[in-house]
């Protein structure tokens, strides 16, 4: 019988960190703990949505990751553009 991965929202927080180019030894707490809880709220919506609800087929589900992956690089590019822009 195979073994169930281990869920762990602190490895994948800080992975998305990580992936982010966000230091978190920089961010004030409280940036830093309302960014968890958005994060593990967007988790929760993305289970939900497409683990629990979802009517696609196995082999598309399985390519979200790379999109969602694409998308969360080019969001955080897009913003940290912004806020260097902003505070030239």
């Amino acid at each position: 019988m195979a073994t169930k991965p281990e869920f762990n929202i602190q490895s994948w927080f800080d992975h998305y960190l990580k992936l982010s180019n966000v230091d978190k030894s920089k961010i004030n707490p409280v940036q830093l703990s309302e960014m968890k809880k958005a994060f593990v709220a967007g988790i929760s919506s993305f289970h939900v949505d497409l683990i629990a609800e979802s009517k696609l087929p196995e082999d598309e589900i399985v390519m979200w990751p790379s999109i969602i992956d694409e998308q969360l690089r080019n969001f955080w590019n897009a913003e940290v553009e912004g806020y260097n822009e902003k505070n030239k």
